[in-house]
């Protein structure tokens, strides 16, 4: 427990926030200046949930709230893109919520055909719509962007989505070790990768989905949260997103 105190003053300081902001945003003029941040409290939610409490099916419905939440921040001006914040197709897929999967699909992405990020979802999204057509073009573009050092360390991504389309296991384990042998490497986001990779993780769930049972054996991706397990009900967490 010792290696997760951190994460637990984290939790009681998020939660604590949580209950100032939401008194916050009901003046509609602080409201601009808190919305965004509940999307980040609920990330360190479930990083308790899974590596404090072990408790996977809290986990789900944290990311799924998360999921939710970066969905109706990406609906709104200043809300970002999602190939700007690529870890968000991430926490639909941890939810196992196959109607935000569904829409994380769907959401519309810049044309760019160099940009690391939108590649990167380009992929995801053609993977899970079963579009090998599109999947292959923009494979082929993930191939051409390692010409950088520093985006080497994403060639995890490529070696799994590979893996996927020829069904070969050991593949995409391969890349998904990869990705946590480079976890440290990447841009940091300061709150999550000190206990959980979002790339290896991800690329392992999307496996998952895609009914290649990959093993892990490392703490950054908990392998209780790989299984497709849908949990019996999702709620809105929050009245602001029932409104949505």
């Amino acid at each position: 427990m010792q290696a997760y105190d951190g994460l637990e003053q984290s939790f009681k300081d998020d939660r604590t926030r949580e209950i100032w902001k939401l008194d916050k945003i009901k003046d509609p003029k602080e409201w601009p200046f808190h919305i965004g941040s509940f999307e980040y409290l609920n990330t360190t939610f479930a990083l308790h949930a899974m590596y404090v409490e072990r408790d996977f099916v809290k986990a789900r419905g944290y990311f799924y709230t998360t999921a939710r939440l970066s969905e109706y921040m990406l609906k709104r001006p200043g809300g970002g893109q999602i190939e700007t914040s690529v870890p968000r197709i991430g926490y639909a897929l941890f939810s196992d919520n196959k109607d935000i999967i569904a829409r994380f699909c769907r959401m519309k992405t810049s044309s760019s055909e160099t940009w690391i990020g939108n590649i990167y979802i380009h992929t995801i999204q053609s993977m899970l719509l079963g579009d090998a057509e599109q999947l292959h073009h923009w494979m082929s573009r993930y191939e051409q962007r390692f010409t950088k050092k520093k985006e080497m360390t994403y060639m995890g991504c490529l070696e799994v989505l590979k893996g996927i389309d020829i069904n070969d296991i050991s593949l995409v384990e391969a890349g998904v070790n990869n990705l946590i042998k480079t976890h440290k490497r990447r841009p940091a986001i300061e709150t999550v990768d000190p206990y959980f990779s979002i790339f290896a993780a991800t690329m392992a769930k999307l496996a998952w989905v895609k009914g290649l049972e990959v093993k892990v054996d490392n703490p950054l991706v908990p392998m209780e949260l790989l299984p497709v397990r849908p949990l019996d009900n999702y709620a809105d967490a929050y009245d602001f997103l029932k409104e949505d």
